[in-house]
């Protein structure tokens, strides 16, 4: 019996090696593949020489050397050190820093609100269900442009002057001037006590690690995230507590109190940053609620019921059943709404806010060279795009489901 079937596979291999190259499906992927790449570096060249043609014709210059010349550009409320007499290189900075400044706290507040209505979207409380329901409806059928403008002129440039600002606690004021709240002025020992956290953090990866290790090889639960943050927190304050004995502490309170017509002290957001920060928060949070919603409500029921049979409590479920399973669903599309978020800071031209895209314009005015700025903007967005999809990525490795 064993020589028919050696004859069948030898007659198999040498039917395969006998197709002919057009009709060999590999050699047909390779070809196709090949063409395809082609086809688009040709479009590419195309039309980049079209591009460097025409500039030359109409005496453009291409080229990157205008940004060390004299930026001329006044930026109002620079995060950074800035003066006019900086370079355009510079100013451009000046306009990132300030488009991450509005969209890493976007991120961290939408993502908290987003959370917030997605749980409460299934909340069996039917007046709560509903508001939020509207507030959806409401906000998402919107255009964002629309909304910036309500936020920027319809509640922020409406809140009262300074002396009559509105008192928070915190204490958080209110005003048409911006919003004015209690802050951290670092003193000497501040670097150092970052040092000390750091060194906390390191310690609190290899102790995590260490914990989970045990927990799979011994089957016995070690708490390892629990045991990485109590080792942050006891690092954080007794550093904190050593350094402020030895002198003064690593941050020093700085309340804002009102001095004449405006507030002295504290942070301060201007009306235009906190408008399009409050703008961007408010929009993004009905889609990060939405998939909040819908990941929880993708886990099968039965998952639940086993799980409070076998004597589960709430929390345990929520900790061990749901969040796992929903994360996986959580992540890639809350992701996607992080760069629609930095993508739609770009509407600070409407509330005045000097980002990326405003300073870029300005540049365009003064300098001229528009293809090399729209080039430099093009590709900043894209490197934001690309490390948000990096992030995403390595925690859908971490969390992702190995089939054995």
């Amino acid at each position: 019996m064993p020589a028919p079937v050696q004859g069948d596979l030898r007659s198999r291999v040498e039917t395969h090696s006998s197709v002919p190259l057009w009709r060999n499906i590999y050699v047909l992927r390779a070809v196709t593949q090949i063409a395809a790449a082609l086809l688009i570096v040709g479009l590419i060249g195309f039309l980049l020489n079209n591009l460097f043609v025409n500039a030359e014709k109409r005496g453009v210059d291409l080229g990157f050397g205008f940004l060390s010349l004299r930026a001329s550009i006044k930026i109002s409320n620079a995060a950074i050190p800035y003066s006019p007499d900086n370079s355009y290189f510079y100013a451009f900075l000046v306009g990132v820093v300030h488009t991450l400044r509005a969209t890493l706290l976007g991120i961290v507040l939408a993502t908290i609100l987003g959370v917030l209505v997605g749980v409460a979207r299934l909340s069996h409380n039917w007046l709560v269900q509903k508001i939020f329901a509207v507030y959806i409806g409401a906000i998402r059928n919107v255009p964002l442009i629309v909304s910036c403008y309500f936020f920027y002129f319809g509640l922020v440039l409406r809140m009262p002057i300074t002396k009559e600002a509105v008192h928070l606690p915190g204490p958080i004021f209110l005003s048409n001037r911006g919003v004015y709240t209690i802050w951290g002025e670092p003193t000497a020992s501040f670097g150092t006590w970052l040092l000390i956290v750091l060194a906390a953090v390191i310690a609190g990866y290899f102790v995590r690690r260490a914990l989970r290790n045990r927990e799979t090889r011994t089957g016995m639960p070690s708490y390892p995230n629990l045991a990485a943050l109590a080792l942050l927190a006891v690092g954080g304050v007794a550093g904190w507590l050593a350094l402020a004995g030895g002198g003064e502490p690593p941050l020093l309170p700085s309340i804002p109190v009102l001095k004449g017509t405006n507030f002295r002290g504290g942070m301060r957001m201007t009306p235009e940053y906190f408008a399009l920060v409050a703008c961007l928060t408010v929009y993004i949070a009905t889609y990060i609620g939405e998939i909040v919603r819908g990941a929880i409500q993708s886990i099968p029921r039965g998952q639940l019921e086993a799980a409070r049979a076998v004597g589960l409590s709430e929390i345990h479920v929520l900790r061990y059943i749901v969040i796992p399973q929903a994360l996986r669903i959580i992540v890639p599309p809350t992701i996607g709404q992080y760069i629609n978020l930095t993508k739609g800071s770009s509407l600070a031209i409407v509330v005045g806010y000097a980002d990326i895209y405003v300073v870029t314009r300005n540049i365009i005015e003064q300098s001229g060279s528009s293809a090399p700025m729209f080039l430099l903007i093009i590709a900043t967005y894209l490197l934001i795009a690309a490390v948000y999809s990096l992030i995403g990525n390595l925690y859908n490795r971490s969390v992702q489901i190995v089939e054995r």
